[in-house]
C-alpha cells in the first residue's frame, strides 16, 4: 500500500525466481547507457482529437500514471486452458484458473521484463505515494510526477480539457523510448492516448411506444426470476473514460418505482465523483442490479480503455466478479482513441485488439463472463454515421470471441401487466410478453450494431 514517507514502492503481482531479481540488477547497470541510447519515437502528436482543448503545460509536480505492456510469451497454452474450462465436454470444464496461473501462462521473459523495470526505476526519483507495480506481462506506474514522466519518455506533458469538463494530462509532440527496449515494450497507455467519450443517450423515435419495460418485464419474458442467483455471486458494470459515477438519487427512485428491494454496492473500484453522475452509468447500474437481485454488486470505473481495464481486472487483488456488463464499444479498426488508429500507443488496431483479447481470454479462464453491447448505430457503426463506407464496422469489444455480444430488441406486439404488483406499472403500461423483434430506427430511434471481427 502507499506509504507516507518518500520511498519508491515496487510491487510484484507474482512470485518470480531469484534470477529475475538478478536480471533487474544487471539491467540496472545499463541505466547509465540509456542516457546516450538511441531513441525510438512511439508517437508524435501534432493535432488534438475533436472536443479536446489544450489548457496549459502541466506542472512538474503534478501526478500522472501510465502502463507498459511488455512482450508476452506464446499464448497457445492460455488458449488451451481457456478451451478446456469452457468446453462442457472437457474433463476440466469450469475448473477455473487463478490469477497467478493465467498470468504465468503468458509471463514476459525475464530479460525483457528486467530491462523494462530497470529503465522505469532509474527514471523515478521516488516520492510520496509513487508506486511501480510489476505484473507478469505489464508494468504499471501510478502517482509519478510530470517531471519524471517527461524525462523518461523525453516529451512534454500538458493539461487538456474535454467539452464535458473532463481533464487529463497527456503529451504534445513526440514521445520516445530507448531503442534497446523497443522489442520488449509492446505498447504504452497513458501518455498520448485520449479518452473516448460515450455518445449522447438521447434518441428521437419517429413513433412513441406506450409500453414500458421494467426489470420485472424481463423476468416474466425470459423466466430468470424463477431461480435466484447464489448470494456469493458478484456482478458489476464497467464504465470507462471518466464516466465515473451513477446517480444515487435516481437509483433510489428506481427501486421505489419498480417495487424491488433496494440493493447496495459493496465495492467501488476506480474514481467515483457523484457531483456529475452519468446517465448511462446510472442505467447500467439500475438494470444489472434490478435483474440480478440478492447478489454482491461491484462498481468499476477505468481511467483508460479496454486493455487497461482488462489488465487491471485480471490483476485485481480483491478477486474478480462472475459477470461484467459493458455498454461501451468502438469500431474494431479504430481502437484506443477518437483519432483513426492506435499509433498513439505504438501499435496498430489489430495489435491492440489482439493484446486486449489475451486479457479477455485470461478473464474467461478465471471464470468471468463478459457481456458487451453490440452498439446503437447499426452495422455501419458510430465511426461511419451516414453510412458512406463500402464496408461495415465491427464494434469492439462486442466483436471479441471471448465476449458475449448483446443486441437490443423491441416489442412488436406486447402483452401488458404488472399493474397490481409494480408501482410504476399502475401509471404506465408495462410489457410482460409478446412478440419481440430487433430494434428499428422508426420505433426505438436507433438500430443495434453488429459485424464479425476482422
Amino acid at each position: 500500500r502507499p506509504q507516507a514517507q518518500d520511498t519508491l514502492i515496487v510491487q510484484s503481482s507474482a512470485t518470480r525466481p531469484s534470477s529475475f531479481t538478478m536480471r533487474i540488477q544487471l539491467a540496472a547497470l545499463a541505466a547509465l547507457a540509456w542516457a546516450g541510447d538511441d531513441r525510438v519515437v512511439v508517437y508524435d502528436r501534432q493535432v488534438l482529437p475533436p472536443t479536446w482543448h489544450k489548457v496549459a503545460r502541466a506542472d512538474p509536480l503534478q501526478r500522472t500514471s501510465f502502463i507498459l505492456a511488455v512482450k508476452q510469451a506464446d499464448t497457445s497454452k492460455l488458449d488451451e486452458a481457456f478451451q478446456s474450462v469452457s468446453d462442457p465436454d472437457s474433463p476440466k470444464y469450469q475448473q477455473f484458473l487463478t490469477r497467478e496461473e493465467v498470468n504465468q501462462l503468458t509471463a514476459s521473459g525475464e530479460q525483457e521484463m528486467g530491462a523494462v523495470v530497470a529503465w522505469v526505476k532509474q527514471g523515478m526519483a521516488g516520492g510520496a505515494n509513487q508506486r511501480i507495480e510489476v505484473r507478469n506481462d505489464a508494468v504499471v506506474v501510478t502517482h509519478a510526477t510530470v517531471k519524471e514522466v517527461e524525462a523518461l519518455f523525453q516529451t512534454e506533458l500538458y493539461i487538456y480539457t474535454h467539452d464535458n469538463g473532463h481533464t487529463v494530462i497527456r503529451n504534445f509532440g513526440p514521445y520516445s523510448i530507448p531503442e534497446s527496449l523497443a522489442g520488449a515494450i509492446d505498447m504504452t497507455e497513458g501518455i498520448a492516448d485520449f479518452p473516448m467519450h460515450r455518445s449522447s443517450t438521447l434518441r428521437t423515435p419517429e413513433a412513441q411506444t406506450d409500453v414500458y419495460v421494467v426489470p420485472e418485464s424481463l423476468g416474466k419474458m425470459y423466466g430468470f426470476d424463477d431461480t435466484p442467483a447464489p448470494a456469493t455471486a458478484i456482478q458489476m458494470p464497467a464504465e470507462f473514460q471518466a464516466d465515473a459515477a451513477y446517480n444515487k438519487g435516481d437509483l433510489k427512485q428506481f427501486y421505489n418505482g419498480t417495487g424491488l428491494p433496494t440493493q447496495k454496492v459493496e465495492e467501488v473500484f476506480g474514481a467515483f465523483d457523484g457531483t456529475y453522475p452519468d446517465t448511462e452509468a446510472t442505467l447500467d447500474t439500475q438494470y444489472i442490479q434490478g435483474v440480478g437481485l440478492g447478489v454482491q454488486n461491484w462498481y468499476w470505473t477505468s481511467p483508460g480503455w479496454m486493455y487497461t481495464f482488462a489488465n487491471n481486472l485480471v490483476n485485481n487483488k480483491d478477486g474478480v466478479p462472475n459477470v461484467v456488463s459493458m455498454s461501451w464499444g468502438w469500431s474494431e479498426s479504430q481502437q484506443c482513441t477518437v483519432s483513426t488508429n492506435c499509433s498513439t500507443l505504438g501499435v496498430d488496431s489489430a495489435q491492440y485488439v489482439a493484446r486486449t483479447n489475451t486479457e479477455f481470454q485470461k478473464l474467461g479462464a478465471m471464470g468471468v463472463t463478459l457481456f458487451a453491447s453490440s452498439g446503437d448505430s447499426g452495422a455501419n457503426g458510430r465511426t461511419d454515421p451516414v453510412c458512406t463506407d463500402k464496408a461495415v464496422h465491427a464494434v469492439f469489444p462486442a466483436s471479441s470471441p471471448y465476449v458475449t455480444a448483446v443486441g437490443a430488441t423491441q416489442f412488436k406486439q406486447a402483452t401488458v401487466g404488472l399493474n397490481g404488483t409494480v408501482p410504476v406499472c399502475g401509471q404506465y403500461k408495462c410489457g410482460v410478453g409478446g412478440v419481440e423483434e430487433a430494434v428499428s430506427y422508426s420505433v426505438a430511434g436507433f438500430t443495434s450494431g453488429g459485424g464479425f471481427s476482422n
